[in-house]
């Protein structure tokens, strides 16, 4: 089963966190509360709750879940379980509940959400501040594999091409390299009158080198397809844009609700 991991706060408008599909949030204990937040990430990777999952205090979790796998390595989509003090004594804490986002070797990073705290964070390796014990992973009954992150395809610039020089450009290559571009030369039309071995582009009209990916081919709309997981801050981060302007290029009303599948158009600078 494909894993998307989270890194990102879920949108207020995600049922699975802000509904009463999340039995910690229909009884008042809404985020930011960690078993909370975990409730819902398991609703959003799985669709359901599986059987035996315990619910209740952070700290009980691991002992008090039945008929799901446990164990001491990190995998995709684990519950990772701490206590706090002496299970099953709130009065000295309540424990802690994250899920295990990324894997890389013996190296692993989590997902949060804090009791009347911080409504989203991410954490790396076992995080036993504020004494927290770690107790073990809970395994979600299904084997996942990580989803490849989809990064822009590079442009395929021919000699003759129309690019505009984006305003973000910094230096000249060739024989200028390391001079400041002055704002004056960006976010104009140029034609490519040579390409060099390494992609940079020789300019006609202004008869300079700049770098490839500091031009953005005239009349050229990129598109992107929502995935799930997927916020249309995090697309904007990917693309060097920002949500705002994508919300307002797309005409989404609002932000924090697209929906996988949907087509997201990056405008050209």
């Amino acid at each position: 089963m494909k894993f998307t991991p989270r890194t990102t706060a879920p949108s207020k408008n995600d049922e699975n966190y802000y509904s009463n599909k999340n039995e910690y949030y229909k009884n008042g204990y809404g985020m930011p509360n960690c078993t909370a937040y975990v409730y819902g990430r398991i609703l959003e990777l799985l669709e359901y709750i599986p059987n035996g999952l315990y619910y209740g205090n952070a700290e009980n979790w691991y002992d008090g879940t039945k008929n799901l796998e446990k164990g001491q390595t990190p995998k995709l989509g684990a519950i990772a379980c701490y206590r706090s003090g002496k299970t099953g004594n709130s009065s000295d804490g309540a424990g802690h509940v994250a899920i295990v986002e990324k894997v890389n070797g013996d190296s692993f990073e989590c997902s949060n959400s804090a009791y009347k705290g911080t409504n989203f964070y991410m954490t790396k390796g076992y995080d036993t501040k504020n004494n927290k014990t770690f107790q073990g992973f809970i395994y979600l009954p299904v084997e996942f594999e990580e989803e490849k992150e989809e990064t822009p395809s590079k442009i395929d610039f021919k000699v003759g091409n129309k690019v505009i020089l984006k305003s973000s450009a910094t230096t000249y290559q060739g024989n200028d390299k390391g001079v400041k571009i002055p704002t004056s030369v960006k976010n104009k039309e140029y034609t490519i009158q040579e390409i060099d071995s390494k992609g940079n582009l020789l300019l006609k009209e202004i008869f300079s080198w700049v770098l490839g990916n500091e031009c953005k081919l005239v009349g050229t709309e990129t598109k992107y397809i929502v995935k799930k997981g997927d916020t249309l801050s995090g697309i904007a981060s990917k693309y060097g844009t920002t949500y705002q302007e994508l919300a307002k290029y797309n005409n989404i009303e609002d932000p924090n609700l697209i929906i996988v599948g949907q087509t997201i158009k990056i405008p050209k600078d």
